[in-house]
């Protein structure tokens, strides 16, 4: 088997692609596990079952966590995290991450540059897949400032971008290079780009009351009510509503004064507020530059906790509720808690959120179908997309309580479920139907 040199900027699946067709393997990513496992003694892994992404960085000699840095988007969708934000990006000690989060993509279709292309094919005979190109809003090349063609046909990523010349979807050249040239879209490309070669995450709990006080530093409103000065309103105010609405759909069109707490929540929620483009968009505002904000960062990484979380537990030891209980008692549900205990919800939400341990419920009848995804996730061994399916609930909802919970999360769950392999539930209509392993305690 032949095992390939990967290029400095190369996508991991760009590499997967290349080392498939200079082995004349089938594109299955499945004959990837089974061919190399042939050959490579199991001993060479930290498990029996390797991931995709440690079969790579082996396959390019490259130690996993640096694979993971330099070739996955990995780093950039897990910048600022909330969970296990004390882990390298590629910590080979937590292997359910990697799986769930160092192949997955930042924006939907293959992004590649023409005159890259011509140029890879001149100078090394062959044309590939930049990670670069596949960052959120990057519309032009940052090396040529020419606009980007994309694909979205699955497995695009498989075979060289030099196939899709002349079939991909072109970006008005025009656009792309007036918003390339844009100020603050430039300070948002630049701090993505620094952001996705991070070597571990920066944790939610430090940066919030960094952004806070940057926030009333320039008279914003640095609480979650709604009203005039809101971060949010300043985003719309400071970018093009057209590039914005790639990266934050909806977001250019909203009143102004209404607070959305998956842009304004980065200053005042415990836990992310949703993607990390909120946080980069945040940066951008606050900061003079993304050096400005990268050197803020860097300081306040390596600070003292703040006092919030102090602030939060001794309003919560006044009462006599013990929230974790009420937490398996209510199976997550904070509404309840608030309710049944007469507290304040925001008390209860900052106090769990504090924990790791986020909401599990949803509007609407099917209340418990979160609940259900959740454990499966967790508890009964699949991963999140299969989870997803079979509680027939939105991956987009699922990651939001992967993203905000905690080390504590497992331990409740595993007090309010019973595990057990001789259930199944049934999938919604239409969608595969997986197994699902958790019987439910009574009520």
């Amino acid at each position: 088997m032949f095992y390939p040199a990967i290029i400095s900027d190369e996508f991991h699946e760009s590499y997967y692609g290349r080392f498939v067709s200079i082995n004349a393997l089938p594109e299955k990513a499945q004959n990837l596990f089974s061919v190399v496992r042939s050959h490579i003694p199991l001993k060479e892994f930290s498990s029996s079952s390797p991931s995709m992404i440690e079969l790579l960085a082996y396959c390019a000699n490259m130690p996993l966590p640096q694979f993971v840095r330099a070739h996955t988007l990995m780093p950039y969708r897990r910048c600022v995290a909330s969970h296990k934000p004390e882990l390298i990006h590629g910590d080979e000690n937590d292997r359910a991450m990697i799986r769930c989060a160092s192949t997955r993509l930042a924006r939907p279709g293959a992004y590649f540059c023409v005159v890259c292309v011509n140029k890879d094919i001149k100078t090394i005979g062959m044309s590939y897949w930049r990670r670069s190109h596949q960052l959120p809003g990057m519309y032009a090349c940052p090396e040529h400032g020419q606009a980007l063609r994309y694909v979205e046909k699955n497995n695009a990523f498989l075979s060289p971008p030099s196939t899709y010349v002349d079939t991909a979807y072109l970006i008005d050249d025009q656009w792309a290079v007036d918003n390339h040239a844009h100020p603050a879209i430039r300070r948002f490309l630049s701090l993505s780009q620094t952001l996705a070669s991070g070597e571990r995450p920066f944790e939610v709990r430090k940066i919030r009351p960094l952004l806070m006080q940057q926030a009333k530093a320039i008279g914003l409103r640095g609480f979650s009510a709604a009203g005039n000065g809101l971060l949010s309103d300043l985003i719309v105010e400071t970018f093009p509503a057209q590039w914005l609405e790639t990266i934050f759909p909806g977001l250019p069109s909203k009143p102004v004064g209404h607070k959305i707490d998956q842009i304004d929540g980065v200053l005042y929620l415990s836990t992310c507020s949703s993607s990390v483009a909120a946080y980069i968009l945040a940066f951008c505002v606050l900061f003079d530059s993304p050096k400005a904000a990268m050197d803020a960062l860097s300081a306040e990484s390596l600070a003292e906790p703040s006092s919030r979380r102090r602030q939060v537990s001794e309003s919560l030891s006044e009462t006599s509720v013990d929230l974790k209980s009420e937490y398996v008692r209510t199976r997550g549900n904070h509404l309840r808690i608030a309710r049944e205990n007469g507290l304040e919800l925001h008390t209860v939400i900052n106090g769990l959120r504090d924990n790791g341990l986020p909401n599990l419920t949803t509007k609407g009848k099917d209340k418990s179908r979160l609940f259900d995804a959740v454990v499966n996730f967790y508890l009964g061994g699949q991963t999140m997309a299969e989870s997803a399916i079979v509680a027939g609930v939105k991956l987009e909802d699922l990651e939001r309580i992967v993203r905000h919970a905690g080390a504590d999360l497992t331990a409740m769950l595993k007090r309010m479920v019973r595990i057990s392999g001789a259930t199944r539930a049934e999938a919604p209509l239409g969608s595969t139907r997986l197994p699902h392993l958790v019987q439910y305690l009574p009520d």
